[in-house]
């Protein structure tokens, strides 16, 4: 199942659809596209790992 997809609309700077199987998974996945819209997390790298 998607988490989220952005949507292309003219009349704001962001738009997406959040999908979950009960409103704390949506909440979550929202949550994740919100985060997605202001950092790209495919570019971030672990460079210091603490146990």
């Amino acid at each position: 199942m998607k988490k989220f997809k952005f949507i292309d609309i003219t009349t704001a700077d962001v738009a997406f659809v959040a999908y979950g199987k009960d409103l704390n998974e949506l909440f979550t996945n929202a949550a994740l596209a919100l985060s997605e819209t202001m950092i790209d997390a495919s570019q971030i790298e672990q460079k210091v790992k603490k146990s």
